[in-house]
Formats: structure tokens, C-alpha cells, sequence
């Protein structure tokens, strides 16, 4: 009786071993396929608005100051974040046509403040239609993009 005990314990403890041999090994798999653990370090050594800039430079309706404008529009919330109105975001004009990011702001249904404007896009020779006179600049990339006031 002792003998058969004693094999079925083995013959369970050599299962066991085996099941836990493949949960490592699979672990391990997912680990390196994911890059998990750079990708852990990624996310707690930077800041978020960073991060979401980096991601944006790779996509290709993306850019800094080109496109959609994603790395400037961030660069104007983090540096004028006081100066910008409360539960308001200034009026994006991107002069290429295309779709205003303003979900960068955070703001569920934020009201649209007319006397700052951020200008994407811009090119004095082709773009006629903005008439850069009325503003003063506050933030200036390249002559391309802008971060404007309204003159009283």
C-alpha cells in the first residue's frame, strides 16, 4: 500500500513541476514579447503629456508643428496652463484643414475662448486669410506656429 502512495505522489509532484515549468516558461514569453518591464519604466519615469508627445511624433497625421500640431498644442497647455482661462481652451485655427485636437485639454464640452487663438500651420507667403496685426504673439515656433492674444 505504501509503494502505490508514494508512486502516485511522485506521479502528481512530476505534474505539478511540469505545469509549473510551463507557467514560467510562458510568463517569461510574455514578458519579453511585450517588452513589459521598458514598458514599465517608460511609463513611470515620464510625464504624461510627454509620453502622448513621443506617440504622436511616429503618427503620420501627427507632429510637432506640422499637421495636426498635437506637440504644440501640449507645449502651449504646459507652459501658458496659468495663463490660459479657467473652463475655457483658446480657439485652435489650423490653417492645412484639418481635425482640431482640443480633446488635449481634458475638458468635457469646454467653451471656446476667442481672445487667445493657437495658429497651426501657418505660411505668410500662401495664408492671406489671418491677419497676424490684430494679435499680439505670445509663443512663436519657426513662424509657423503661434500662440496669439487679441488686442483690446
Amino acid at each position: 500500500m505504501k509503494i502505490n502512495l508514494s508512486k502516485n505522489i511522485k506521479k502528481k509532484k512530476n505534474k505539478n513541476i511540469f505545469l509549473y515549468i510551463i507557467l514560467i516558461f510562458t510568463i517569461v514569453l510574455f514578458f519579453k514579447n511585450n517588452n513589459l518591464a521598458k514598458n514599465i519604466y517608460y511609463i513611470s519615469t515620464k510625464k504624461h503629456d510627454v509620453r502622448l508627445a513621443d506617440s504622436y511624433k511616429k503618427r503620420f497625421f501627427s507632429g510637432y508643428c506640422n499637421k495636426q500640431s498635437h506637440g504644440y498644442i501640449i507645449h502651449v497647455k504646459n507652459n501658458f496652463g496659468s495663463y490660459l482661462k479657467k473652463n475655457s481652451v483658446p480657439k485652435i485655427v489650423n490653417l492645412e484643414n484639418r481635425m482640431i485636437p482640443i480633446w488635449l485639454f481634458y475638458k468635457a464640452n469646454p467653451k471656446i475662448n476667442d481672445k487667445q487663438v493657437i495658429l497651426l500651420n501657418y505660411d505668410a507667403l500662401e495664408n492671406e486669410k489671418f491677419d497676424l496685426s490684430k494679435y499680439k504673439i505670445l509663443d512663436n515656433f519657426k513662424n509657423k506656429c503661434f500662440f496669439l492674444e487679441k488686442n483690446d
